[in-house]
């Protein structure tokens, strides 16, 4: 959607109208029309006069460093240089100390191969110490962050450096301009450093004293006692580190400190989504391509990170696009939010790209702007976040809000700007873009700032343009805002996209859904999943009404083996929780029915457990906001209706399939009715004279069933297993009207 104009613009074409009213109507109508034409067209012009950023790469060195990762360093340079890269950010990040040996092959790369073919800027936002200095030292240009600091090279008990291995030190600085003492001081950390001043040029030079003369510091260097300049670098053990203020101002050791990584991206004119990781790609990679036309829920969320994990499994996979064309709520967000980590966690393997050719709104909103590159066609859309802002009474407040808008701005200060978040979910948000005026650091970039906070800071920043809002970012504003550094046509194919890249066509590989995935999608949604269950249940009521292991059992089995197996494959966090709840639910189930028998306590809290559990596989986590609290009821009712459902429907079967043919061996018939003389009812009082009685089985024990003891039935309970009719049996315990008998062999008698 276009961006929306200031209202004081508003204002001043009416005042404009109002004032050539007097010539007439077709005149000021005209007028007012040319009005509102050029400051439309002024205020597009500025929009697309943002000077376009450079495409540089950003690299980590980490310490301790290694042969290994310094092979790795040199060949990702040369291929980025290969490929038209000029500007590189290496990031160099302390730990355990570096060998001398590794520090000088880095140092030497950086400082004599790489000369005049690409500007390197050495970067640390960390104190340094130890032979990381030297490739820092090395690099052509050099800047600290706040928390920068250059201490002590030779650390812990390492032993001084000697003349020779100092050597590499007194190349760089005298190749780099640096000042030799001060380096020196880094090296030998006893050394107090002066500042000369002759005529009118500033020096640095070493206190002369024994230990001096010791090390062969050269006698140039060397400054007397008494023979004038200041002490600004105190020697001994307790001597400080040369901070980035020091560094930047008196020593000319780096290029200057800077407040961020953000900032120093700027001030080079680079794009901010070179840290999301720079990959260096070989035109004969190869490209997976995930197409995102679904709307995004659990199901599709899972399956982009199935496919997505089978691309990067594809070892010749350079690069990944994203063509999206998707939408989803706030849920779906939450889902996107684990491909996202996935994403970041690879981005530094494969070349990362979100490719919308037409719009992508709500959820899929976060999935393009976790890539490394966005790339729109010209009248697409990109950001309309009502799906997850909500409507009428599933509206989310501010607060529920604050997550949605915290994620999306981590992902936009690589993308245009966090501002730009704030502006997507709130309409009315008016934003504005400035530039840095020369006197400040990172001079002549542009941003897109809140107008208050441009306003705020007005001795900074140039505002270009007037205040504008956003509703959503097209195609031809992506550029504009430092969304997007590529912009196609609406007719744009596929081939269009890998161009940009240099990438091949016959190089593509389409990453399509397969009949597993379709399987666990169709399993997963929410209908099938209480179907199953309804189905499951029913059949594991009737599996109590029959003997053995049959077919309701195995059907059952089915059911609930489908609904867990698909949904602990589309997520893993909660589902071991669900597992245990219904493995407990079934356990107290067959405690009332096996053991306890008329304990209703265990068999509800059976039934209980085990929707609970089904409902955790579908809900996932505690509802956050009302929209998910209105599913977990929606959820909870379904399966309690299943659940009555179910018990009708056993009813039902179990009533009338005795009476079908070809099924009725499912369940066995009812006993025969007895005479009245065996059916005699007996005082419970009196059922303690039976305790240790034999009788004979009438019906089958499944444990509970009936026995005869001469001329008297009972109604007994088997210990243990199930009887046939006819087994002998003997009474072994009686409590109230609960009588408990076991199986005798053929051979004992009464």
């Amino acid at each position: 959607m276009w961006l929306v104009a200031e209202p004081e613009t508003e204002r001043s074409l009416s005042l404009a109208r109002k004032q050539t009213m007097h010539v007439g109507f077709p005149l000021g109508a005209l007028a007012a029309l040319v009005c509102t034409c050029w400051a439309w067209c002024w205020m597009s012009n500025q929009l697309q006069a943002q000077p376009e950023r450079e495409s540089g790469a950003y690299l980590v060195v980490r310490s301790p460093l290694t042969s290994e990762a310094v092979n790795q360093l040199r060949n990702e340079i040369e291929h980025h240089i290969s490929l038209g890269t000029r500007k590189f950010i290496v990031h160099f990040q302390p730990g355990p100390p570096s060998s001398l040996g590794v520090a000088r092959d880095l140092a030497n790369y950086l400082f004599r191969e790489i000369r005049g073919r690409a500007n390197i800027h050495a970067y640390a936002d960390k104190p340094l110490t130890g032979h990381l200095i030297l490739p820092f030292l090395a690099a052509e240009y050099r800047w600290l962050g706040p928390e920068g600091s250059l201490g002590r090279i030779a650390v812990g008990q390492e032993a001084p450096l000697s003349k020779a291995d100092r050597a590499i030190y007194e190349e760089i600085a005298r190749g780099r301009g640096l000042y030799l003492a001060v380096v020196l001081r880094l090296i030998y950390q006893p050394l107090s450093v002066y500042q000369v001043v002759e005529n009118g040029m500033r020096s640095y030079k070493i206190e002369d004293t024994p230990l001096a003369r010791q090390l062969e510091i050269p006698p140039d260097l060397l400054i007397g006692a008494g023979e004038g300049g200041q002490l600004v670098l105190a020697g001994g053990e307790g001597a400080s580190v040369i901070s980035a203020e020091q560094a930047a101002r008196e020593f000319r050791l780096i290029s200057g400190k800077v407040n961020s990584l953000e900032e120093l991206v700027d001030q080079l004119h680079l794009e901010r989504a070179i840290l999301l990781g720079s990959v260096a790609i070989n035109p004969d990679s190869k490209v997976a391509w995930i197409v995102v036309s679904n709307d995004l829920d659990t199901g599709t969320v899972s399956t982009l990170r199935r496919k997505w994990e089978r691309a990067l499994q594809n070892h010749n996979v350079g690069c990944v696009v994203f063509e999206i064309g998707a939408s989803g709520n706030a849920r779906a967000a939450q889902e996107v939010e684990h491909l996202i980590q996935d994403i970041q966690r690879d981005q530094a393997k494969v070349l990362t790209v979100a490719y919308i050719p037409k719009r992508a709104s709500g959820a899929a909103t976060y999935l393009a702007f976790a890539c490394r590159e966005v790339v729109l066609c010209k009248s697409a859309e990109l950001g309309d976040l009502q799906p997850i802002r909500g409507s009428g009474r599933r509206a989310l407040s501010e607060l529920e809000l604050e997550p949605y808008v915290r994620s999306l701005r981590e992902l936009t200060r690589y993308h245009g700007g966090e501002a730009l978040a704030d502006a997507l979910f709130d309409p009315n948000l008016e934003l504005v873009r400035v530039r840095a005026k020369k006197e400040v650091r990172g001079a002549g970039a542009t941003y897109v700032l809140r107008r208050e906070e441009a306003e705020r800071r007005r001795a900074e920043f140039d505002i270009l343009d007037k205040p504008f809002r956003l509703m959503t970012i097209t195609g031809q504003q992506a550029r504009a805002l430092g969304v997007s550094r590529f912009v196609l046509p609406d007719e744009a194919s596929r081939e269009a996209v890998l161009d940009l890249f240099g990438l091949k066509r016959e190089n593509l590989i389409e990453m399509r859904s397969d009949w597993l995935d379709e399987l666990v999608n169709i399993i997963a949604h929410p209908v099938t999943t209480v179907f199953l269950f309804i189905l499951g249940f029913t059949c594991l009521l009737l599996e109590f009404k029959t003997g053995g292991i049959g077919l309701p059992a195995v059907i059952a089995a089915v059911c609930f083996l489908l609904i867990f197996w698909a949904h602990s494959w589309l997520a893993r966090e909660v589902n071991s929780l669900a597992i245990l709840l219904f493995l407990l639910g079934l356990a107290l189930l067959l405690v009332e029915l096996f053991v306890l028998p008329g304990m209703v306590v265990a068999g509800f809290s059976g039934v209980l457990l085990v929707i609970c559990s089904v409902a955790l596989l579908l809900v996932q986590h505690w509802p956050q906001s009302t929209e998910e609290y209105f599913n977990l009821a929606k959820y909870l009712g379904m399966l309690g209706g299943g659940l009555v459902a179910a018990i009708v429907l056993a009813f039902l079967i179990g009533r009338h399939l005795p009476s079908v043919p070809l099924l009725k061996g499912l369940v066995l018939p009812p006993p025969e009715p007895v005479s009245p003389t065996e059916t005699t009812a007996v005082p419970v009082q009196e059922y303690q004279q039976y305790l240790g009685a034999v009788g004979i089985a009438t019906t089958a024990l499944r444990p509970a069933g009936k026995a005869r003891f001469g001329d008297i039935q009972l109604d007994v309970i088997a210990e243990g297993q199930y009887l046939e009719a006819g087994t002998r049996v003997r009474v072994v315990q009686v409590e109230g009207s609960r009588i408990v008998v076991e199986a005798l062999p053929p051979a004992t008698s009464s």
